[in-house]
């Protein structure tokens, strides 16, 4: 009776534990709060107010929290109003792209949780076991390799939150600084400032440092059409919302790429602890039925 009331025990900590795990840390870019209260936080809706209002007279820091696009629009909405330029055209774009962005959020929402519903079933699944064999008297295990297994489920619930995080950063960190000093730049060009200048003002410097092979071809034509136009002249900013559609069309490659990725870390991980657990039981069992 005392082992099946610290099973028990064992099994209603790891739910307070992962209650608490799904409040506190679940998704933080959702849990902040918009900058302003009068601001409904819908982004898309918001972008809608925008262009109808015009731009010039919206205060940028009234823009409701949403990861990348808030802030890409809070620059293009300062730089616009300093330069004296009104970026509807980039505007528009952006807003199209947040809709197809927020669908995508969805999707990968929906494949984490179910990554922890997955989870919470097998482990179900293997402490049912546990109980039921130790109410039946059919096996004596030791308290300690319960435990262990109980370490090895929890772990897969600690890494897999963080690893769906390290793999969207490692995916979208730099295309969207690629993005945001892009329109800085065109901003700038289009206020009629020099070449040098916008490039300093638009700090596209920290692009160049970064550089990864992935990006090359972009990064290497964004070179080109800067020298071109600094040589010639020329018709550079459609080039660069040319350039810009093209990264646009990257970065959604880089979610489906991540969607993918988020599928096979679920599956990494209930083969890598799950399944083991639950087998290790079966095996540690067997010689208590013979």
């Amino acid at each position: 009776m005392g082992t099946i009331v610290k099973l028990i025990t064992y099994i209603f900590l790891l739910l307070i534990f992962l209650l608490f795990f799904q409040h506190y840390f679940s998704f933080p870019e959702s849990k902040k709060k918009s900058p302003t209260k009068t601001v409904k936080n819908d982004f898309s809706t918001f972008l809608g107010h925008l262009l109808l209002s015009g731009t010039q007279h919206m205060r940028f820091e009234k823009i409701p929290f949403y990861p990348f696009f808030s802030d890409l629009t809070a620059n293009i909405l300062e730089r616009g109003r300093k330069s004296g330029t009104r970026p509807q055209a980039a505007l528009k774009k952006i807003k199209t792209i947040l809709i197809k962005d927020k669908l995508f959020q969805k999707r990968l929402k929906t494949i984490v949780m179910e990554g922890y519903i997955q989870f919470s079933l097998i482990s179900a699944l293997t402490w049912s076991l546990v109980g039921f064999t130790a109410f039946m008297g059919i096996t004596e295990i030791s308290i300690r390799f319960k435990f262990f297994i109980f370490l090895l489920q929890l772990l897969a619930f600690l890494i897999y939150l963080p690893s769906y995080y390290y793999l969207k950063k490692k995916k979208t960190d730099f295309i969207q600084l690629f993005l945001k000093k892009l329109y800085l730049l065109q901003i700038n060009l289009e206020a009629s400032l020099s070449i040098k200048r916008a490039f300093e003002e638009s700090q596209l410097n920290e692009v160049f440092k970064i550089r990864p092979k992935r990006f090359e071809i972009f990064l290497n034509r964004l070179e080109f059409l800067l020298k071109e136009f600094q040589k010639s002249g020329g018709h550079i900013i459609e080039e660069l919302e040319n350039l810009k559609e093209e990264l646009w069309n990257e970065y959604q490659l880089l979610l489906e790429e991540l969607e993918k990725e988020c599928k096979v870390l679920r599956l990494g991980l209930i083969f890598l602890f799950f399944i083991p657990s639950y087998f290790l039981y079966i095996f540690a069992m067997l010689p208590s039925l013979n």
